[in-house]
């Protein structure tokens, strides 16, 4: 009888420590220990019967949750009711917020943002082609006269700095984090209606935006001006009352050409057009009505201007495209691809280089796009433009500011640059020769 007394002592001794520890892992088993149950009975105070009593709740392990258990081991409706209510007001969220109301609520907070967003984004091509300073900021991405994935990508500089004002009211109830993952699949979206490949996708014509309502925003035919605003839906141009189908064959680009490759005329043309316009017009009020009515406005004419001082389309209109000798292209697209590395890079390690080092890159890569419009428009200046960007090349990339650290072609750079600049020396000396031959 001793040894077994003495074995029950060690016994207890060993699983005592057990079973606290799994106390603490699973408070619910503190409910069914004999122990705490009978010094509840005992009276050894209410505050310290409820602590030892009272059920934690099983989203929040808390006990303060105000959950009620019920005789049995398993919770019933009341007690997860119980927790529910207290944990939502616990946590400072309203009561309820475990119940199944909270998906239907989450179902139309999305689609409220899935709306607003695209109806946001059609507002601000809708001010931005009805408003004069706004389509200064939106008319290079409207001046392409091809229609492909890469007008998508031909965006103005000064976009970003008046399409703001538009998405800032949905910061009043929108979450950031939520806000910037819709406003990615907007654009997303966007990217793929800029083709001619697709025609017709039958009944989604009617709800979405598709390349064939999008072409008709793009187009500067009478019936396709200030048409199909929508972003994603096309619905809102529906009630709205500007919407147009795609009739007749859609000639893209401006009513008034620009005509030219050079990036910094096609950035800067649309602001001084409107400066010289807003000295030439009389009158403060007038003034007012050049920056903020319609492109097409002027005194005396209704705020988007008269519908028939826009150009007819006769059929003929050819994109400005002048012929350049093969050889052109193929040095055009090399050296393209040269700055896209350049420019890759320097999204890379922004962060780590210096202001005077992103100032010069920055500066390399638009005079690089400045020569090659000048290449591609067979401009006489285009060469000694190019001898100077070759020049500029060689002599920073020696001095390590253009150098990329991950390039294995630093040899083949300083090569090819060197053997373009002799190139287009010869060039321009022989231009300057022949030049003198037919005018001695």
């Amino acid at each position: 009888m001793m040894t077994m007394k003495n074995n029950s002592d060690n016994l207890k001794i060993c699983i005592a420590p057990r079973l606290k520890e799994k106390r603490e892992a699973f408070p619910e088993s503190r409910l069914r220990d004999p122990q705490r149950q009978g010094e509840a009975k005992g009276g050894l105070g209410a505050r310290a019967g409820a602590a030892a009593v009272a059920p934690r709740c099983r989203r929040c392990s808390q006990r303060t949750c105000g959950g009620r258990a019920e005789p049995s081991g398993r919770p019933g409706r009341a007690q997860r009711g119980a927790e529910q209510r207290g944990h939502g007001q616990r946590s400072g969220r309203p009561p309820g917020h475990h119940a199944g109301t909270a998906a239907p609520r989450s179902f139309l907070r999305g689609a409220a943002r899935r709306e607003l967003l695209p109806h946001a984004g059609g507002g601000a091509r809708l001010r931005g082609k009805e408003v004069n300073i706004l389509w200064a900021a939106h008319q290079v991405h409207h001046s392409s006269e091809d229609y492909n994935l890469f007008t998508a990508l031909r965006q103005s500089v000064l976009q970003k700095y008046t399409s703001w004002m538009f998405n800032l009211p949905m910061a009043l109830f929108i979450p950031p984090s939520v806000f910037a993952v819709h406003l990615q699949f907007n654009l997303l979206y966007q990217f793929w209606i800029h083709t001619e490949v697709v025609t017709n996708i039958g009944p989604l014509e009617w709800i979405l935006n598709t390349p064939s309502h999008h072409r008709v925003h793009h187009g500067r035919n009478p019936y396709c001006i200030d048409k199909n605003y929508g972003g994603t839906l096309i619905i809102w141009d529906r009630i709205f009352g500007t919407f147009e189908a795609e009739d007749a064959k859609v000639v893209y680009g401006l009513t008034h050409p620009v005509n030219s490759f050079e990036p910094i005329l096609l950035q800067l043309r649309p602001l001084a057009h409107i400066w010289n316009t807003f000295w030439a017009t009389p009158g403060f009020c007038n003034k007012l009505s050049v920056l903020f009515k319609g492109p097409g406005w002027g005194p005396g004419k209704p705020r988007l201007g008269l519908p028939e001082e826009i150009p007819v389309i006769t059929g003929k209109e050819v994109p400005f495209n002048p012929r350049v000798p093969a050889y052109l292209n193929c040095y055009a697209v090399v050296h393209f691809a040269v700055i896209m590395e350049l420019y890759i890079d320097l999204l890379a390690t922004v962060t780590v280089l210096s202001q005077g080092t992103i100032l010069l890159r920055i500066f390399f890569i638009i005079l690089s796009l400045t020569s090659f419009g000048f290449l591609m428009e067979n401009r006489p200046k285009a060469g000694i433009l190019e001898i100077i960007r070759c020049s500029v090349f060689l002599g920073v990339y020696k001095l390590g500011y253009l150098r990329n650290q991950l390039s294995l072609l630093d040899c083949a750079y300083e090569v090819l640059f060197s053997l373009c600049a002799a190139f287009w020396g010869i060039q321009v000396m022989k231009r300057i020769t022949s030049s003198k031959d037919k005018h001695p």
